[in-house]
């Protein structure tokens, strides 16, 4: 009865291995005003915009926890990459941007303390599933507009 129990407990109590995930569409919504947000606070405070560009436009997304991968492009087309995304306190933040190329795992693994940084396991899904999700062409959200993250 005691190993019955036990193994129950164990059954209940150890986390799913789940896989990435197709990002929902209120979800890449969110990860575009992110984006929007990421390159207007970037201007305004004269840092280097790695997007290159003032409006993008969100392709195929992932996600896997708190974490989040998505193809972006330009809305004139000229650039266009991989963005990483983090969420702290139900809020969507931009990690990692590639412009020409996509992201691979290392790419997003990271130093272990910082917020963006994703764990390999995870990181790992993220490329896979939106690699096949590229092969599904799906639409490009529009740019969102900045101010309304938080």
């Amino acid at each position: 009865m005691r190993a019955i129990a036990v193994g129950l407990m164990l059954f209940v109590f150890t986390p799913a291995v789940t896989d990435a995930r197709q990002a929902s569409v209120q979800e890449r919504l969110a990860m575009s005003v992110s984006i929007a947000d990421y390159i207007h606070y970037h201007n305004y405070y004269g840092k280097t915009n790695p997007f290159k560009t003032e409006a993008v436009e969100l392709g195929a997304a992932a996600t896997e926890g708190r974490f989040a991968l998505a193809d972006w492009r330009s809305a004139d087309d000229r650039e266009h990459g991989q963005a990483s995304f983090y969420t702290v306190c139900d809020t969507r933040f931009v990690g990692t941007v590639s412009t020409g190329r996509p992201l691979t795992t290392q790419n997003l693994v990271g130093q272990p303390k910082l917020e963006s940084s994703v764990p390999a396991p995870i990181a790992a899904k993220l490329v896979a599933e939106v690699a096949q999700l590229e092969d599904l062409h799906i639409a490009y959200l529009k740019p969102a507009q900045w101010g309304t993250t938080c």
